[in-house]
């Protein structure tokens, strides 16, 4: 078991938090948040709130869950240790970066968890491929170590469609509420008519995007007709285009 501390207690830290929970492992987390550090404190008993150089000092493993300016700003006073392994969930700051503001810290990853980490069917990337990743979360999630850091950071800028696609489906449950009166029911059926493709994505041998989309694409068809005018419209132009914007910012950070 192992003494892991949290820098920054955000969404994905709570995450993170609450899927090692119950592990037998003493978790420090910071007080940033303080509100948040104090619900995990008082649901599970292993967890402690402490200041950063106390967490930094008693953990074996740091997780660092601060937006970039922040860690940026604090990460170079506090106490690291040749011995000690630090893991980054930050999108903007390189491994090599990582190493020169924790020196001596002695081993550095970076890894993309999300909140539905916990249910143990979502993909956590990471690099390199580090030990203390594979032993905390293998149970919880599948394991992707990636080849170099730049391919991390493709998978970083990827995650990004989160948000884009359920802004999508947000504004189609709105225009169908209004013409089934509801619109919980509305959300249920968009959550589950997509769920329903997904599942049958993940499944092993899995059909691929191109089997889905071909049979979806009749000729004259409601699916292919609106794929049609998102096309005109140059909706897959703008969503290449800002993937490569995204790509662009991670390189120059």
């Amino acid at each position: 078991m192992a003494r892991i501390g949290f820098l920054g207690t955000g969404e994905i830290a709570a995450v993170l938090v609450e899927t090692l929970a119950g592990q037998g492992h003493e978790i420090l987390v910071s007080t940033r948040n303080a509100d948040r550090a104090q619900d995990l404190c008082e649901r599970f008993p292993e967890v402690r709130v402490c200041a950063n150089k106390a967490l930094v000092a008693g953990s074996e493993l740091v997780v660092v869950c601060l937006l970039p300016p922040v860690a940026r700003q604090i990460l170079g006073s506090l106490p690291f240790r040749a011995e000690q392994r630090l893991v980054s969930v930050m999108t903007d700051i390189s491994c090599a970066e990582l190493a020169t503001l924790c020196a001596p810290v002695g081993s550095v990853a970076r890894m993309i968890p999300l909140p539905t980490l916990k249910g143990g069917q979502s993909p956590l990337a990471c690099y390199p491929d580090h030990p203390d990743i594979r032993r905390l979360f293998a149970g919880q999630a599948l394991i992707l170590p990636t080849p170099d850091e730049a391919a991390l950071n493709s998978l970083f800028v990827a995650s990004a469609l989160l948000l884009p696609v359920l802004d999508q489906l947000d504004a189609a449950a709105h225009w169908l509420s209004g013409r089934i009166g509801g619109e919980r029911v509305a959300e249920q059926y968009l959550i589950r008519l997509f769920g329903s493709y997904f599942d049958r994505l993940a499944q092993d041998p899995a059909p691929g995007f191109n089997t889905v989309r071909a049979e979806l694409n009749t000729e004259g068809g409601l699916n292919q007709t609106l794929s049609k005018r998102m096309a005109e419209a140059g909706t897959p132009e703008i969503l290449v285009e800002g993937l490569e914007i995204l790509m662009h910012r991670l390189k120059a950070a």
